[in-house]
């Protein structure tokens, strides 16, 4: 098991530079570190890629810096120690004596911290190279014994060194490192543990952060189809690939269609004058103060009266209603901000409302749009209470329609067939992927449209 941890550790560190590499190169060619967020998530690749890119403005001496091969050395070796000084402190994790070998591992991290911060302080005050400092700096009292001694480079008062090493200024660093690492764990154990669940062999909950056996059992029967019984319950069968088809296909109809319906939306209102115009703007903020269950009554009673009871197209109507309201205050904000004087001259060229909506407006729209459209794909994916209300049919094939949020939670409720909560773990690590290379590659757009259309208007 610690091996594995080690070698899981071991591509963190290579992922890490390649990481490195990939924004090195871009700061030397003045491209912004956003444009190559995509390319620094690609293992060599995105090396190649951006070294073939066009620099804004080239910095030769930085970009040879960058790519020599003692920097990238000792780049590579202040990587490996944080990161197995981290696997370290997990190993010690995984046992029943959890609380005390957390706080013994937390004390090990700060103290690795402040050292490593005020050997580079000192390094910095008296002209030393730092970043071999911050190497020199996980090496334990010894780091600061030696920037003492050596000679100074720049004429620094001596207090101003001895005030880096002072009890005032290692408890504020003893607090920042103290909250940054308490914060990392709280973040990263739970990931961890749940990357650990889905990996037992076990149907029962572990109690252990991670397995002594590592096992793919849980994956395998989430996409072969099987026969699930637990206790006296009946046996079920796990759906979890047709799951997933079901909440894709509803995720990109209710992003597509609630895209186009809002964005025209925003941009009558924000653009045209017209009768009720203000009534309905007022009518639509008003409907934000409901929240979408109080409706269920009634969605389910109009829903079974046109046949539309357990069906996809129920849920798509659901979200995209459900947006409407929200997004359409959001975007016209945004609208208000994109001067009109582009209409009127496109008018003048001889373009009509519907070539300006699409040729101009969406264009330019695009982060404000980027952010409706990740948050409406999402809608589906997190959701349990829709979908188990409107998709409640009942039959042998009828846990076929569910969504996957149906199916995860199903693997939580004790006394059904489908209890297993490490397939819940496992289940919740597939999902998590679509999620995560969407957020990563629209991230540029998602800050831009949060900020954008709060503000303008």
């Amino acid at each position: 098991m610690e091996n594995l941890l080690y070698i899981v550790g071991l591509l963190v560190v290579l992922f890490m530079m390649n990481f490195s590499v990939v924004t090195s190169v871009a700061d030397a060619k003045k491209i912004k570190r956003q444009d190559v967020v995509v390319l620094a998530l690609a293992p060599v690749y995105g090396i190649v890629k951006v070294l073939k890119l066009e620099a804004v403005e080239l910095n030769p001496g930085l970009l040879k810096q960058r790519l020599n091969a003692k920097y990238l050395l000792l780049t590579a070796l202040k990587f490996t120690i944080i990161v197995f000084l981290f696997v370290w402190a997990l190993t010690n994790l995984n046992s029943n004596i959890v609380l005390l070998k957390m706080f013994a591992a937390l004390v090990v991290i700060v103290m690795v911290f402040i050292n490593q911060s005020v050997t580079h302080s000192i390094a910095d005050n008296r002209g030393q190279n730092t970043f071999f400092a911050g190497l020199m700096g996980f090496l334990p009292l010894i780091s600061i014994g030696f920037y003492l001694l050596i000679p100074s480079k720049r004429n620094i008062l001596e207090q101003t060194v001895r005030k880096q090493y002072s009890v005032r200024e290692l408890f504020g660093r003893a607090v920042i490192y103290t909250e940054m690492t308490v914060l990392a764990f709280l973040v990263l154990v739970p990931v961890i543990y749940i990357i650990g669940t889905a990996l037992t062999d076990s149907s029962e909950i572990p109690y252990r952060l991670w397995p002594e056996n590592v096992s793919f059992r849980n994956f395998e029967i989430l996409t072969s189809q099987r026969w699930l019984k637990a206790g006296q319950a009946e046996p079920t069968k796990v759906y979890f690939i047709e799951w997933f088809k079901n909440t894709l296909l509803i995720a990109v109809v209710n992003m597509i269609a609630s895209v186009l319906l809002i964005t025209g939306s925003a941009y009558v209102f924000s653009r045209f004058k017209f009768k009720g115009k203000k009534f309905g703007l007022l009518s639509i903020m008003i409907l934000q103060m409901f929240p979408t269950f109080l409706s269920l009554i009634a969605m389910y009673i109009l829903f079974d009266t046109f046949g539309l009871l357990n069906k996809p197209l129920a849920l798509v109507m659901v979200y995209t209603a459900g947006a409407i309201p929200f997004n359409i205050w959001l975007i016209k904000g945004y609208l208000q901000g994109v001067p009109k004087d582009l209409d009127e001259s496109a008018t003048i060229d001889g373009a009509n409302k519907v070539q300006i909506f699409f040729k101009i407006i969406l264009p330019l729209s695009l982060p404000i749009i980027t952010f409706v459209a990740v948050g409406q794909f999402m809608a589906p994916w997190l959701d349990y209470i829709l979908p188990s209300y409107i998709l409640s049919g009942t039959g042998a094939d009828a846990s076929k329609g569910w969504t996957i949020a149906i199916g995860l939670f199903r693997f939580l409720e004790a006394g059904n067939s489908l209890y297993r909560p490490t397939l819940f773990a496992a289940g919740a690590l597939v999902i998590a992927v679509p999620i995560t290379v969407l957020y990563v590659t629209f991230q540029k757009y998602l800050i831009e449209g949060m900020t954008a259309g709060a503000t303008k208007g």
